[in-house]
């Protein structure tokens, strides 16, 4: 079973940049380093409509044994850390992705 994990966060003002890098360069690592990750894409806001949150994480695991790896993983949880302080706002849902027939 399929599983999708998407993560929308609001950052701070005050979020260094290299904050913000570090956390890209850490996300890209974790993902290209870990067994089950089927698709993983994440990015800055485009500010192309106003209310937008600042960064997104949008996960497709080939099972929730996969997305717990990730979830767990120390560098995840350093990752997450690392944010923390200049986080607004997060909102995240997890859901069964269909498989096609």
């Amino acid at each position: 079973m399929r599983l999708a994990h998407i993560v929308a966060f609001g950052f701070s003002d005050d979020l260094p940049a290299e904050i913000l890098t570090a956390l890209e360069d850490g996300l890209n690592a974790l993902s290209s380093s870990l067994r089950g990750i089927v698709s993983y894409r994440h990015g800055r806001d485009l500010g192309l409509r106003p209310g937008n949150v600042s960064y997104a994480v949008s996960a497709v695991f080939d099972s929730e044994q996969s997305l717990f790896a990730y979830l767990e993983h120390p560098d995840h949880l350093s990752l997450v850390e690392r944010i923390r302080p200049f986080v607004s706002s997060r909102s995240a849902v997890q859901f069964e992705l269909a498989t096609a027939t």
